[in-house]
C-alpha cells in the first residue's frame, strides 16, 4: 500500500511547479506540468460513491441486449496514465509524450461516455485500491461516475492489484456466466497499457475462455508513456489524428507474446 503523504507531497511539489510556470517556456516541463494539473482539474475532488454496478453472474438477469448476441467492450484500468503512477515521473514527460496522453485519455473517456450513453454493455476493470493507490482518488471516482453516468449497462470489475491487469477467480468465473448469459458475441478489450495490465487480462482471459471471441480495439487502447521515446510519441499522436492506427496495431504485436487477435473501431468523426 502506497503512503499518503507521498502523493500528497508530490501535489504539493506540482503546485510548487505551477507558481514558477509564467518563468518557463514553452515545451518545458513546468508548461507540462501546468498541462497534467489542468485535466486533473477536470474532476474535482468529491466524497461521491463510486455509482457503478459491480458485475456478477447474474447480471445478465437485468441486462436487456439491444440486439441478439451483443458485442461486450471491456475497458482496463481507464484513465491510468492520469489518475496513476509516479507523479515525479510525469513532470519529466517531454511535451511529445504529454500530448499523446492527453489525446489518448480524451479519446477513452469519450468512448466510454458514448458507449454509456448508447447503452452498449461496458465492462470496467477498475484498479484494486484505487482509494490507496490512485493519485487523486476522489477524482478518479468522479471520472468514472461521470463517464457512464448514462448507462443503465455499465459494470465493474476490480483487478486484484492497481498494477495487474487480471482479475479474481471468482470474478472470472462470473464474468464468464454473465457472457454465457447475455449470449455474448465479440468482446471487444481497450484500455491499457498495451503490454501491461491490458495484455495480462487478455491473456487471463483468453486462457481460461478461449481466445475465439475475444479480440484488442487499437483505436481505445492505451499506450504507456514509459514504453516509448518522445520520437515514438510524436509519431503515435500524429497516425491518431490521422486516424491511423498502424502504428500502435505494430505497437501491440510487440508487447504480447503472442498475436493476439485485433479488430478495428473506426472513430466517430469529430464535429
Amino acid at each position: 500500500m502506497k503512503n499518503p503523504i507521498t502523493k500528497t507531497a508530490w501535489l504539493i511539489f506540482f503546485s510548487g511547479l505551477l507558481l514558477l510556470a509564467g518563468c518557463a517556456t514553452a515545451g518545458a516541463p513546468m508548461l507540462e506540468a501546468r498541462r497534467f494539473v489542468d485535466i486533473l482539474n477536470r474532476y474535482p475532488e468529491t466524497r461521491e460513491p463510486l455509482r457503478l454496478t459491480k458485475l456478477t453472474a447474474q447480471s445478465f438477469n437485468r441486462t436487456a441486449p439491444a440486439a441478439a448476441s451483443p458485442d461486450v467492450l471491456v475497458m482496463v484500468h481507464p484513465g491510468y496514465a492520469l489518475f496513476f503512477g509516479s507523479g515525479a515521473k510525469k513532470i519529466k514527460y517531454s511535451e511529445a509524450k504529454y500530448a499523446l496522453l492527453t489525446k489518448q485519455f480524451e479519446d477513452e473517456a469519450r468512448f466510454i461516455r458514448e458507449a454509456s450513453a448508447t447503452g452498449k454493455i461496458l465492462i470496467l476493470i477498475v484498479p484494486a485500491n484505487y482509494q490507496e493507490e490512485s493519485v487523486r482518488p476522489l477524482s478518479y471516482t468522479a471520472y468514472l461516475n461521470a463517464a457512464a453516468a448514462e448507462g443503465g449497462s455499465v459494470y465493474y470489475l476490480f483487478s486484484e492489484s492497481a498494477s495487474n491487469g487480471t482479475i479474481s477467480m471468482n470474478d472470472l468465473l462470473d464474468l464468464y456466466r454473465f457472457l454465457q448469459g447475455i449470449k455474448a458475441g465479440k468482446i471487444l478489450v481497450g484500455g491499457g497499457f498495451i503490454g501491461r495490465c491490458q495484455r495480462e487480462f487478455y491473456q487471463q482471459l483468453t486462457g481460461y475462455i478461449g481466445r475465439t471471441s475475444w479480440f484488442i480495439v487499437p483505436e481505445i487502447s492505451t499506450i504507456s508513456p514509459d514504453d516509448i521515446s518522445d520520437a515514438e510519441a510524436k509519431e503515435m499522436l500524429e497516425s491518431i489524428e490521422r486516424r491511423d492506427y498502424r502504428p500502435v496495431r505494430r505497437f501491440i504485436d510487440r508487447k504480447l507474446d503472442e498475436a493476439p487477435n485485433l479488430l478495428s473501431i473506426p472513430p466517430k468523426k469529430e464535429l
